[in-house]
């Protein structure tokens, strides 16, 4: 995997990767994971969809919480 050079505030488009004195500048990250197990033995041909097709990026709690109220969500 090679370095990231931009990643973008998905609410506001801030730039997060920042260049900064501090060891650490910390920012939220939104992505989907499968935690479904099946133990049934049973196997169903269906098409399920991910609810985020790809990840995304918050400056803070602020630009998260506006992203989900301009989805309808919040």
């Amino acid at each position: 995997m090679g370095k990231i050079d931009s990643i973008l505030c998905d609410t506001c488009g801030k730039e997060l990767i920042v260049d900064s004195n501090y060891p650490h500048h910390f920012t939220l990250k939104l992505s989907c994971i499968d935690t479904g197990i099946n133990t049934s033995g049973m196997a169903f041909a269906i098409a399920m969809f991910p609810l985020l097709q790809d990840d995304k990026y918050f400056c803070d709690i602020n630009c998260l919480w506006n992203w989900l109220k301009g989805r309808g969500q919040a």
